[in-house]
């Protein structure tokens, strides 16, 4: 197949989008689709090429079109992959290499794809740092498609005189059946959609329709060069836009995917298209290293982030592009260049594929190799367990409260808190005209270290980390409750799944445990004194979704969290029918608002909270409110790993701005609707600081969960402050 400057051009575009939207560059918003653009090229191009061989030969080589993909794809890719690897041992922290193992292993066999796409949907990957090869997921898309599409285009062509027919309506029936594929996908899973091969083969087919069916590239038309133009366009207004898309691929992604189309359909003689500045040589330049430039730039991106320690800046971006030109130049002429002419594995389809089998081996075996480093503390630092946590002796009762005294309090907008109890987790006394009486009603953060357990306050004199740490640095990540093994922690779900009853299903005392992930991460305390007391206990999670009416933006799947709506209804119906007592609420309130693409705000708060409130207590249920947990600076295990003699660095500080405006907005509304508040942080922060370990238990398993051992050990404070007081309702509403 003769060269095409237009198409050479094409592939610089899609590379410079990518680059600029992953380096943040303004006006590079929707840069990812450049990924789109290289599909619909790639179709196009890998089409064109078999049906030339067709024509030419009357039969196409399956053997040597492997080769060629071998040739062109896995030398360079192999180079990377190890390149990476070594890069990773050396500056990425060591929490992170059993991921990194699985990434590694899956590029090298073209399955990326389906591990990002499982990873985007499981909830406990929902928070990792980006891997620095998850950019192999759109090599391994076209790669599934093309171990597929020649041996369909030999076979459909068998015995017939119309194959070239037969071939488009096969390329157009994938067009459709995947077309509608990503469009299902990215309402239901939007993961999946964005990752998996059936959700995007209809941007590769729709390029092999149109080698198929299009115009001869010399053709010259006015008509389709005004289209072209249109298209290149439409191409990049779609890089300047698209970061507003709430869901993408969808059937948004149809309008760059056809702008695409029209500029190859425009031909690359066509006088009135864009060919010509396509052609342009900076851009061929570019575009024949456009593979080299996708495969460098994004590992290097995430190391050197991960050695400065944080977002780069404008001479953190020149100097990261700088380093990727250069790379990319010198394994172009050393590795991919060379690989790709190379007489002896041209002429020789059996030394390619030995060279192929050979450069797989080598890259899983770097890959494996880096799961099993395991750096040692080496503190010489051996700690006991924490003893069972108890709250302070003596601590100041909470006053008696009427919720309607409360409420015409707040009504008039004089609401005095000065005089309110300081944070704390005393034993509820109900109130004799009503159910609902507040555990504590907090007017600010008290980390004086008064009232919280000894051990917090010893914790703050921990200067190294413990060999026997529980759970360990590496095994921190997945130390959850048995929610998420049992399928009750739900993500991307719109229905509930399993009762997720616990405790004792039979008892006549019901909570039910409600919220994101944040509230899953209390589960392993609360059955603790469900099983203790014979409650039964509904757990009601989800991550990534509110317990108000505010739709949030999921990060990680980068898509609008419609579903949240549904399991909200869900939740409702259930806490109904299951006569629930009293309801515990918890969230994250690190959520971003889809509106605003920022965390929700306290107006948001104190808009949409009492609603809800309101709704569960007209329901005769009790609810009682926890707030957040201290939030970590950054992930704690591979903060501990960086400072092994100062803990203390890695631990959370009193609330930034934003997490202390939605603090008072929910404790404002939780005193006017006589709402019970749970305070985490008189358990966990002493003197301004919350300790991330406590002997020789890490209480954090991330950047912003507790662990379940850690959730474990404050089962007593818990039972303290909320035990009496749930029985005490189920009392009261029996007696009526």
């Amino acid at each position: 197949m003769r060269f095409r400057g237009d198409i050479e051009g094409l592939r610089a575009v899609a590379v410079l989008a990518v680059l600029g939207y992953h380096l943040d560059v303004p006006g590079f918003a929707g840069g990812f689709i450049g990924v789109d653009v290289f599909f619909v090229v790639s179709g196009f191009l890998i089409t064109s090429l078999l049906l030339l061989e067709r024509d030419r030969t009357g039969r196409i080589d399956l053997v040597a079109f492997i080769t060629r993909r071998i040739r062109r794809l896995l030398p360079l890719a192999s180079v990377v992959l190890v390149a990476t690897t070594g890069a990773a041992a050396i500056w990425l922290p060591a929490t992170r290499f059993d991921e990194l193992r699985v990434d590694v292993i899956a590029a090298s066999l073209f399955v990326a794809n389906v591990v990002f796409a499982q990873r985007g949907g499981d909830y406990l990957a929902a928070d990792l740092a980006p891997s620095p090869l998850q950019h192999f997921w759109s090599l391994a898309v076209e790669e599934q498609f093309y171990l597929v599409w020649p041996t369909l285009i030999l076979l459909i062509g068998l015995g017939s005189q119309h194959w070239r027919r037969r071939v488009g309506v096969m390329a157009a029936v994938v067009v459709v059946v995947s077309f509608i594929t990503g469009v299902v996908l990215t309402a239901s899973a939007a993961n999946w959609a964005y990752f998996i091969t059936p959700a995007r083969a209809w941007e590769l087919a729709l390029g092999a329709l149109l080698a198929v069916g299009g115009p001869t590239p010399q053709a010259s038309s006015p008509l389709r060069g005004i289209l072209a133009w249109g298209g290149m366009a439409v191409v990049v207004v779609s890089i300047m836009t698209f970061g507003r898309v709430d869901a993408f691929p969808g059937w948004i992604a149809a309008i760059p995917v056809l702008a695409v189309v029209a500029v190859l359909n425009g031909g690359d003689a066509n006088s009135w298209g864009p060919a010509r500045c396509l052609g342009w040589r900076p851009l061929t330049w570019i575009g024949a290293r456009s593979y080299g430039l996708y495969l460098w730039h994004w590992p290097i991106i995430v190391i050197t982030e991960a050695v400065l320690e944080r977002p780069l800046r404008v001479v953190d971006v020149l100097g990261v592009l700088a380093a990727t030109v250069v790379i990319t130049e010198l394994s172009y002429r050393m590795v991919e260049a060379p690989a790709r002419t190379a007489r002896r594995l041209v002429n020789r389809s059996g030394a390619t594929l030995v060279m192929g089998s050979c450069l797989v081996v080598v890259t899983v075996a770097a890959g494996w190799t880096l799961g099993t480093i395991r750096p040692d503390l080496d503190t010489g630092v051996v700690a006991a367990p924490p003893p069972a946590p108890a709250r302070a002796a003596n601590p100041p009762e909470p006053e008696r409260s009427d919720p309607r005294v409360a409420a015409e309090t707040s009504s008039s907008g004089e609401t005095d808190t000065s005089s309110a109890p300081p944070s704390t987790s005393p034993r509820a006394e109900p109130v004799d005209s009503e159910f609902t009486a507040p555990l504590a009603v907090p007017a600010r953060v008290d980390t004086s270290g008064d009232l919280a357990p000894e051990a917090i306050v010893d914790a703050l004199a921990i200067d190294a980390v413990p060999e026997n740490l529980r759970p360990g640095l590496f095994e921190a990540r997945t130390d959850t409750s048995r929610l998420y093994g049992d399928g009750c922690h739900l993500y991307f779900a719109s229905e509930l799944n399993a009762p997720c009853e616990y405790g004792s299903p039979e008892s006549d005392v019901t909570i039910a445990l409600f919220g994101d992930s944040h509230a899953a991460q209390w589960f392993p305390a609360f059955e603790v004194v469900a099983e203790d007391r014979g409650w039964r206990l509904l757990a009601l999670t989800q991550g990534g979704c509110p317990v108000i009416e505010v739709t949030v933006w999921n990060r990680t799947a980068g898509s609008v969290a419609q579903h949240c709506d549904d399991w909200r209804n869900a939740v409702r119906d259930r806490l109904i029918e299951a006569d629930v007592d009293v309801v515990v609420i918890a969230q994250y309130w690190g959520l971003f608002d889809a509106a605003t693409r920022r965390p929700v705000d306290a107006d948001t708060w104190r808009d949409h909270l009492p609603v809800l409130l309101e709704s569960l207590q007209a329901e005769g249920m009790a609810v009682v409110m926890a707030l957040d947990s201290p939030d970590p600076p950054e992930d704690v295990p591979e903060c501990l790993l960086d400072h092994p003699r100062d803990p203390l660095a890695c631990a959370p500080g009193i609330p930034g701005r934003t997490e202390g405006e939605v603090r008072s907005a929910i404790t404002d509304v939780a005193a006017a609707a006589g709402v019970s508040l749970l305070d985490p942080w008189a358990w966990l922060c002493a003197q301004d600081q919350c300790p991330v370990i406590v002997g020789d238990l890490l209480l954090y398993r991330d950047s912003h969960h507790l662990s379940a051992q850690g959730s474990t050990w404050l089962a007593p404070l818990l039972d303290s402050a909320f035990g009496d007081y749930v029985e005490s309702v189920s009392a009261f509403r029996d007696a009526r």
